[in-house]
């Protein structure tokens, strides 16, 4: 089973059209003028979580006929294994996200060598 969604990278986009999407967004979505300036801040969005392949496919013409490109990641369920089904807009490849076996480091975290201290002068043994 696959769980699918859409994502609009706004660095990969001009000032005009990030300003075209922010008119068209309150235009057809009827989104306010604080809203639509949310998602056209130069910053990556999911504009769609979990739908299905007719929806993402909606989404991509819609935008398309704006001039602007979505991006659209498929997700296993079963193994949370994720996939882009289109060339991100830099042309690298994602990396899907695995989980660390138990007690395995995690190498994107710093080590502490020093055990954490704490302060225990507040607590009393009851009688």
């Amino acid at each position: 089973m696959h769980e699918i969604d859409v994502w609009l990278d706004g660095k990969a986009l001009s000032e005009a059209q990030l300003s075209t999407l922010k008119v068209n967004l309150q235009q057809s979505f009827k989104l306010s003028e604080t809203q639509a300036r949310l998602l056209v801040n130069g910053r990556s969005h999911r504009i769609k979580r979990r739908c299905t392949e007719k929806e993402a496919s909606q989404l991509v013409k819609q935008f398309e006929t704006w001039g602007i490109p979505l991006r659209v990641e498929q997700r296993d369920v079963l193994t949370n294994q994720q996939t882009t089904s289109e060339p991100s807009l830099n042309g690298s490849p994602t990396t899907p996200f695995t989980l660390a076996r138990a007690g395995e480091r995690i190498p994107t975290q710093a080590t502490t060598t020093e055990p954490v201290k704490v302060s225990t002068d507040h607590l009393q043994l009851l009688d």
